[in-house]
């Protein structure tokens, strides 16, 4: 159930019918897929901006598992596309229209089913989330705006990138920049040495000429050999990380990963989610980058065809002079310095080449990292602003946790560095030395219903509703204290899913229960 609301939050529907639970018995999720798509199921959700008025704005969610023509996803009767579907959503429930934060990182502390949202509070999505995007996420939360922080996570992919091609065209040199500009230097001076000797040679004009054209159609095809170097080593920069997002669908070094698994496992005995779980997530996700890294590949193909089309046509032009030249009778002695030359130029030529390409690389890094330094510099500036916003969430947090476990969580902030960058990060601590045990389960409820009072305080756009999976884990005393004291005195929608048996007795289930399930009475109606 949880999983088709996440549906109509703009979630993926294989999450319906791929979940790991039905690994290494997929006919069951076949059964469900096919199910979906053959009886046309389609989920509406309906938001409504007050429960208790029945002429409250309503936003109307419609969505199914079909393709193309039958395909139905709509919001308040419009069909959307999957482009503008979560932009949307926003727009609607948030009242805003940024790129970063998406809609769905926003709301990741509101759905919570996966492994990484049931384990981590506030770093609840998938373990390749990078730290430009939690801080985005972050500074939302708290209700802290900064213009150019939604340029942040984009600027830092472009370092990254550029940081990665810098470094491969000094790999493919076997030389840094001074190194470079070295060996050039040394080229001039052995080119002027050359030419001094040339100049004694008394030759006509025209082979003059003929001589300066062949030595400048030499330097233009050293020039285009270059740039074809450069084009070719950022293609297979893109294709050897496609290759290495392949080899990591089915490995993703497993060891490693199962290794994490087993020893949360031991201190989560109850865990329910599997490994294949983890596996299945990274895998949707390493397919999501794949498709993103291959956007430049056309662009690069049509520039290497022009860069070969121009370089064939200069290597005839060579041959052309080249055979004139030698049919003029010049001495040896004139052909052998002329030999020298041509490889000095040519070698200049290649590491001149080079020289711009690693000015032109290290020109963007430092325009990447002034743009990012101006950003952190904004950050740093409202970090007054920060202490105060996390002071005013800890007073509803403390109370919380306070109330369900008898100790106070604190949460808190710092600037992290990581490759240079700086990025904010949120942290979750006990107010004692030696806190108790409390679980991490209830530590999460205490976050997020701590949060829609926080939001509500300071007006910041939210949901009011929470969905929690695995409530079962929680001892009984404290599913009491949330149910029946916690969620009735804030303005939020609890949704959990839980087996009648596992809930206290003093709750009246009845009161509470909006859909009943059971062996004989399952959700689809599928044996």
């Amino acid at each position: 159930m949880l999983r088709l609301i996440d549906f109509c939050l703009g979630g993926k529907k294989e999450k319906i019918y791929q979940d790991p639970e039905f690994i290494g018995r997929n006919e069951k999720g076949n059964k469900i897929k096919k199910f979906l798509e053959e009886e046309e199921v389609y989920v509406e959700l309906v938001l409504i901006k007050d429960l208790d008025n029945e002429n409250a704005e309503k936003i109307i969610i419609r969505r199914n598992f079909l393709i193309r023509t039958k395909k139905i996803q709509e919001i308040n009767g419009e069909s959307i596309n999957d482009g503008n579907f979560s932009k949307k959503l926003a727009e609607l429930t948030l009242g805003f229209k940024l790129k970063k934060p998406s809609f769905r990182n926003i709301i990741c502390r509101n759905v919570r089913y996966s492994s990484e949202a049931l384990n981590h509070t506030v770093k609840p999505l998938h373990f390749s989330t990078s730290n430009a995007e939690y801080e985005a996420i972050y500074l939302y939360w708290l209700g802290i705006s900064i213009s150019s922080n939604s340029n942040k996570i984009e600027l830092t992919k472009k370092l990254s990138n550029e940081n990665t091609y810098y470094q491969q065209i000094e790999s493919s040199q076997g030389d840094n920049f001074n190194t470079v500009v070295q060996k050039i230097n040394a080229y001039d001076r052995q080119i002027k040495q050359l030419n001094q000797q040339k100049e004694r040679f008394n030759l006509n004009e025209n082979y003059t000429q003929d001589l300066d054209r062949l030595n400048q159609t030499k330097q233009a095809i050293n020039g285009l050999k270059t740039q074809i170097v450069s084009l070719a080593m950022k293609k297979n920069l893109i294709l050897e990380s496609q290759v290495e997002l392949d080899k990591a669908t089915p490995n993703i070094e497993n060891n490693k990963v199962e290794l994490i698994y087993s020893e949360v496992k031991k201190l989560l005995p109850d865990l329910q989610k599997r490994f294949e779980d983890i596996l299945s997530f990274h895998n949707s996700m390493i397919n999501e980058k794949k498709k993103f890294i291959g956007q430049e590949l056309p662009q690069l193909d049509t520039d290497l065809e022009e860069c070969e089309k121009q370089k064939n046509k200069l290597l005839e032009e060579e041959k052309v002079l080249s055979e004139k030249l030698q049919k003029t009778g010049a001495l040896e002695e004139l052909e052998k310095l002329i030999e020298q030359l041509t490889k000095q130029h040519e070698g200049k030529g290649r590491l001149e080449k080079v020289k711009e390409l690693l000015i032109s690389s290290e020109n963007k890094i430092n325009e990447f990292n002034g743009e990012l330094n101006e950003i952190n510099e904004q950050l740093r500036s409202q970090e007054s602003e920060i202490v105060r916003k996390i002071s005013l969430f800890n007073e509803h947090f403390s109370q919380k946790s306070i109330s369900l476990y008898g100790e106070s969580f604190l949460l808190s902030h710092k600037f992290s560095e990581a490759k240079g960058q700086m990025s904010l990060k949120l942290e979750i601590s006990g107010l004692e030395e030696n806190p108790g045990t409390g679980g991490k389960k209830g530590e999460i409820i205490a976050f997020d219903l701590a949060y829609i009072e926080f939001a509500e305080q300071l007006n910041i756009p939210h949901l009011n509703f929470i969905l929690h999976d695995q409530i079962e884990n929680i001892h009984d005393n404290q599913i009491s204290t949330i149910l029946l004291d916690l969620v009735r005195n804030i303005n939020c929608q609890y949704i959990v899913p839980v087996l009648r048996d596992k809930l206290p007795r003093e709750i009246d289930i009845d009161t509470y229960s909006i859909l009943s399930l059971s062996q004989n009475d399952k959700l689809f109606k599928i044996p």
